[in-house]
């Protein structure tokens, strides 16, 4: 992996968080405080991809109105190779009755 990152100058990949009553990244009911319960991503060189540090962009976002089941997908897209792959993320809104979550992470694309 480590070659690929020094031959790349870019690097991509996706995170798809599957939501049931959760917020994954906006929240709509509570638009003061809309990314407060943002989840957070990881990567490889324990930079932190969130609101409030590198933004990774929003492919589309179902679970910002914490309705039943939906999706909400992230890319990551990069100048720093060595910030791929993802290795863990951080939920924030679970825990409580009739929420649950669940994701899949797509392979790096180095370039």
């Amino acid at each position: 992996m480590n070659v690929l990152r020094l031959l790349s100058q870019e690097a991509y990949q996706n995170f798809t968080y599957t939501c049931v009553n959760s917020v994954a990244w906006y929240n709509n009911d509570d638009p003061i405080h809309g990314y407060d319960l943002s989840l957070r991503l990881l990567g490889d060189n324990e930079d932190e991809f969130s609101y409030k540090m590198i933004r990774p962009q929003i492919v589309t976002d179902g679970c910002r109105s914490r309705n039943d089941k939906a999706e909400t997908v992230f890319l990551i897209r990069t100048k720093k190779p060595q910030q791929l792959p993802l290795i863990d993320f951080y939920p924030v809104d679970y825990g409580l009755p009739r929420q649950a979550f669940g994701f899949a992470i797509g392979p790096v694309c180095f370039k």
